[in-house]
């Protein structure tokens, strides 16, 4: 088992996050991959915005939009 880093990152995916991902078209499959390849090297990195989700029993969960919209 690995030790835990004070201040790890930890990151959870919604269980229909693959169902969706499939609906969408490939353009835009392709963004969301950039994205999560994005997020995997480096979580902090400037352009990724983090949200607080309002009315969140845990106030350190964040939100990661990628709209990505053209």
């Amino acid at each position: 088992m690995m030790p835990v880093k004070e201040n790890q990152i930890k990151v959870a995916v919604a269980t229909d996050f693959l169902t969706g991902f499939s609906k969408i078209p490939r353009k835009q499959q392709g963004k969301v991959l950039e994205f999560v390849n994005k997020f995997r090297s480096d979580p902090m990195s400037p352009g990724i915005n983090y949200e607080k989700i309002l009315h969140s029993k845990d106030k350190n969960i964040r939100l990661c939009k990628n709209s990505g919209r053209q």
